[in-house]
């Protein structure tokens, strides 16, 4: 029984956009960083991200054996996790 051919190759009404690209609507008011940084990371995910990243700490903390290294572990606020997040994303756009 033969395998009817199949065609690989797009008509072309289905290559033609139909619409023109534009930018969200969410996303066209943003003129700054950090505007545009709170389209993709919003307050809810980073507070989430602050909770579970001090609750770490806290545990860590409790492990130290260490006195000396209890002096520089202390649980981060909303500016150094924002600064940190912001960090790593310039280390990984330069990569």
């Amino acid at each position: 029984m033969a395998q009817p051919f199949i065609q690989n190759v797009r008509i072309r009404s289905e290559n033609t956009i139909n619409f023109a690209p534009r930018v969200q609507s969410g996303a066209r008011c943003a003129k700054s960083e950090k505007e545009c940084r709170n389209i993709f990371f919003d307050k809810e995910m980073l507070d989430a991200n602050l909770c579970y990243t001090n609750s770490r700490i806290r545990v860590e903390i409790a492990d130290c054996q260490d006195p000396t290294k209890n002096s520089y572990m202390r649980e981060c606020d909303h500016n150094e996790l924002m600064a940190f997040s912001g960090r790593l994303f310039i280390a990984e756009v330069k990569r």
